[in-house]
């Protein structure tokens, strides 16, 4: 019996959560502050989508005040746990200095991202060799890159690849 009133109440506390979730994300800022500390525990306990959620929360500024130092320790903590969403995300914060911009982390995100196959982090690490910014300038590499996003289905990936078979890289 004990059991199942466990269960129900986390079922119930799920869905709650989930409520408060789609309510924050239509816009309801009061919904949003009450989902912080269920994030936050989740967080706590290790569960990667809870980091996650918190990053982008403090992000955007959504139940917190805005702080991309805060998003990027959230975003930091779920790339720890392999959440590869995070990972490119940091790799954003990196290249568009919401963090101190650092091209180097920028890549070595990016890359992370990339090997487990996120298109967009696969596009920007090519655009990292394109440019050579963290990386030196590899259009070879670059194509590499490009082609994997791709193939991944980034359709910026394929005009790019397409531009640099043209140049012969």
């Amino acid at each position: 019996m004990f059991k199942r009133l466990c269960i129900a109440a986390l079922v119930l506390c799920v869905g709650y959560a989930a409520n408060l979730a789609q309510r924050c994300e239509n816009g309801d800022s009061e919904a949003c502050k009450e989902l912080i500390p269920h994030l936050q525990e989740a967080c706590d306990t290790n569960e990667a989508n809870g980091c996650y959620n918190l990053g982008i929360s403090y992000l955007n500024g959504q139940g917190v005040q805005q702080s991309y130092k805060e998003a990027a320790q959230y975003f930091q903590k779920a790339c720890d746990m392999e959440e590869a969403v995070s990972c490119y995300n940091l790799g954003v914060l990196y290249v568009e200095d919401g963090a101190r911009q650092n091209y180097h982390k920028a890549k070595e995100y990016f890359q992370k991202a990339c090997d487990a196959k996120l298109a967009p982090a696969c596009f920007n690490l090519g655009n990292s060799y394109m440019l050579g910014r963290g990386v030196r300038q590899d259009f070879a590499t670059a194509k590499e890159y490009y082609g994997k996003a791709c193939d991944l289905g980034e359709q910026e990936g394929c005009d790019n690849y397409r531009e640099l078979r043209e140049r012969d890289f």
